[in-house]
C-alpha cells in the first residue's frame, strides 16, 4: 500500500460563498468607511470682486476642467483670477453641506484667505488659510451648511488665480496618530 492521497476539492459554490463571507467580514471589520465624495461645486455658481473676464472668468473655479499643473511658474489655461484682497463666492440654490475644500492652484497662487459660509444673515468664518503650495492643496474641517461659501481677502500672488475649486462632503478625515 503505498502513499496516496487523496485530493477532495470543495464544491464551487461552496468557494464562492466563503469568498463573498470574507469580503463581507472584511468590510465590516474595516476601521474605515468609504463614502462616494462629490464635488458639489460643480451645482453652484461662482463670482469673484473683479478679476478676470471671458477666458479668465469665475465660471472657471468649479467648471471641472483642471487645467494640468505646469510648475509655479507657468500655467496652462483654463483658470480665473480674482483681484488681490477680493474675494470668491460659490453659491447654491438650496443648503449643502461639506467638509473638505480642495484647491488647484495656477502660477499666481493664493497663499491666504479667510473660508467663510453664510449663516443667513452675515458671513461667518471657521478657517483662516495660510499655505505656499502652489499646485494643488486641499483642507478638512467640521461639517458646515451653508448656501453660500465665500474665500475672503485673497492674498498672495498678484491677482490670485485658480485652475479649479472643488468642495466635498462626507469626507472622512485620516485616522489620528496616536
Amino acid at each position: 500500500m503505498g502513499n496516496r492521497m487523496c485530493h477532495h476539492r470543495a464544491p464551487d459554490w461552496i468557494i464562492r460563498n466563503m469568498f463573498l463571507l470574507v469580503l463581507l467580514f472584511s468590510a465590516l471589520l474595516s476601521p474605515s468607511v468609504a463614502y462616494a465624495q462629490a464635488n458639489i461645486a460643480l451645482s453652484a455658481t461662482a463670482s469673484h470682486s473683479g478679476g478676470g473676464l471671458s477666458a479668465y472668468s469665475s465660471s472657471n473655479y468649479n467648471d471641472n476642467v483642471v487645467a494640468p499643473n505646469t510648475g509655479c511658474s507657468s500655467s496652462a489655461e483654463p483658470w480665473g483670477w480674482v483681484l488681490t484682497n477680493g474675494w470668491i463666492t460659490l453659491t447654491w440654490p438650496s443648503a449643502v453641506s461639506f467638509n473638505k475644500i480642495v484647491l488647484y492652484k495656477s502660477n499666481r497662487p493664493m497663499t491666504s484667505c479667510t473660508m467663510e459660509y453664510w449663516d443667513g444673515t452675515s458671513f461667518v468664518p471657521f478657517l483662516s488659510y495660510t499655505s505656499t503650495t502652489c499646485a494643488q492643496d486641499s483642507v478638512i474641517f467640521s461639517p458646515i451648511t451653508t448656501t453660500i461659501l465665500r474665500f475672503n481677502n485673497c492674498s498672495g500672488s498678484s491677482n490670485p488665480n485658480h485652475r479649479e475649486i472643488k468642495v466635498y462632503s462626507n469626507v472622512t478625515p485620516p485616522p489620528a496618530i496616536s
